[in-house]
This record gives C-alpha cells, sequence and structure tokens, in this order.
C-alpha cells in the first residue's frame, strides 16, 4: 500500500498519514484489539465479543466510536445484524495501528 505524500508550505514533502487517529485507536487497548480484528475481515458485534470475551453491548460501543472516527462501517443494512468492516481510511491506516 503506498503512503500519500504532500508537500507543506516549505515545499518539504511530508508523510499523510493521520497519526492523531492512529493514536487515539492505539491509546485504547480494546478499540485496538477491534480494529485490528476486523482489518482481518468483516464481523458482527457478537462474533467479535465472542472472540475477544467481552460483552456485546462493549463492542457496540466501541463500534460506535470506530465509526464516528471514520474507520469502519457497516456492510449490512438489516435492523438487529450489522457486520462492520473497514472503510478505505480504516485500511489506510490498519499497518500503522
Amino acid at each position: 500500500m503506498k503512503e500519500k505524500i504532500k508537500e507543506d508550505m516549505n515545499g518539504n514533502m511530508k508523510n499523510s498519514v493521520d497519526w492523531n487517529l492512529i493514536g487515539k485507536i492505539r491509546r485504547a487497548p480494546t478499540m485496538q484489539e477491534i480494529f485490528l480484528l476486523l482489518a482481518l475481515g468483516s464481523s458482527c458485534a457478537s462474533d467479535v465479543a465472542l472472540m475477544l470475551n467481552l460483552k456485546r453491548s462493549s463492542v457496540s460501543n466501541y463500534f460506535s466510536k470506530l465509526k464516528k472516527l471514520g474507520v469502519i462501517e457497516p456492510y449490512t443494512d438489516l435492523p438487529n445484524y450489522q457486520i462492520y468492516g473497514l472503510t478505505e481510511k480504516g485500511r489506510e491506516i490498519a499497518k500503522y495501528v
């Protein structure tokens, strides 16, 4: 995966990776585990809860936070069963998390 390179105001080249976003995910170990699990493949909150020995409601809360950060999105549109996976933004930062 290629990193995007931007030029700053002084003409210096710099990496456009969102390090603040990566830091937010890495500072919360459970959020990081959930994110990395979704990087391996899409899943629902119940399955993630079973795999990580967490309450489903806890996983749903982390899904909500990750969704607000723009790194995951629902892949299904069913009312009581949503499968989540990484967005393009999520896939771009996954190798740094």
